[in-house]
């Protein structure tokens, strides 16, 4: 039998990991200075030419210069900020900054493209936005380009992390609304007394690349319709997010019974 005292300072130890915060930029992404939005953006076309190996180039499209106001151009690889073309350049070498800075020192990954957006509102009817779905990318300096319209970065994927689901929200919804959403689409609204698994119906294209993008999408669509002030944004962001506490967290959850049953963790 596992001692009770202890089995509590294994709950206190989870809860300093988990963040389910609004401070937390995976519960709340409103765009800030360690974001880019990326206004226009059909999330799902653009998850699968990054994973296929595309790469993209930014443009403002408040630069008069670049003679178009269209939100993105997959066919010329660019795609557009409605920020002026030196603070574009500005937070783009911020955000490779800041990766790169928290991969040497920690080895996490941080910057992600973070497709699709769950607008919504807690108790106090106060609206928050958290993604559903990240992609991991990296920013890399073209050569012998650099200037103030985009800072010579051009968007790649990071092919040695795997994009996910957002699983500190999947956390927040089970915790504060009773609503079970997975990494495949699959919810169940227990508030609503709704316990079918609606994943299958929506899962098209199975061995495509975005197939869980696109059931997470609809299945979170069909959560949002129901509740006053939420609704599912099919954008995109550019932007830092920490996974690191959170996979802490979850690995102490799955693994607790073992881990309290161990002789050497009883010792410590």
């Amino acid at each position: 039998m596992i001692d009770p005292a202890t089995r509590a300072r294994l709950e206190r130890w989870k809860l300093s990991l988990l963040d389910l915060s609004t401070g937390n930029r995976l519960i709340d992404a409103r765009e800030g200075r360690t974001s880019i939005a990326l206004p226009g953006v059909d999330p799902v076309r653009l998850a699968a030419s990054i994973a296929s190996g595309s790469t993209f180039a930014f443009e403002s499209t408040l630069d008069s210069a670049s003679g178009s106001q269209a939100p993105a151009c997959f066919d010329t690889g660019k795609l557009r900020a409605p920020l002026p073309p030196a603070e574009l350049a500005r937070r783009l070498t911020s955000l490779r900054r800041t990766a790169r800075a928290q991969l040497a020192d920690g080895g996490v990954h941080t910057l992600w493209l973070a497709l699709g957006l769950l607008h919504w509102s807690d108790a106090d009817g106060v609206s928050h936005a958290a993604p559903l779905w990240l992609q991991p990318v990296e920013l890399e300096r073209s050569p012998g380009v650099a200037g103030p319209r985009d800072g010579g970065l051009r968007l790649v994927i990071a092919d040695t992390v795997e994009p996910r689901f957002n699983a500190t929200l999947g956390e927040k919804l089970r915790r504060d609304f009773d609503i079970l959403l997975d990494a495949r689409g699959r919810s169940i609204a227990a508030l609503a007394g709704d316990t079918s698994d609606t994943g299958d119906a929506v899962v098209a294209g199975a061995g495509d690349d975005t197939s869980e993008l696109v059931a997470l999408l609809e299945t979170a669509e069909g959560i949002a319709v129901s509740r006053a002030g939420w609704r599912v944004e099919r954008g995109v962001q550019l932007g830092i997010f920490s996974f690191a506490k959170f996979v802490m967290w979850n690995d102490l959850d799955t693994r607790a019974d073992a881990l309290l049953a161990s002789p050497v963790v009883a010792h410590l």
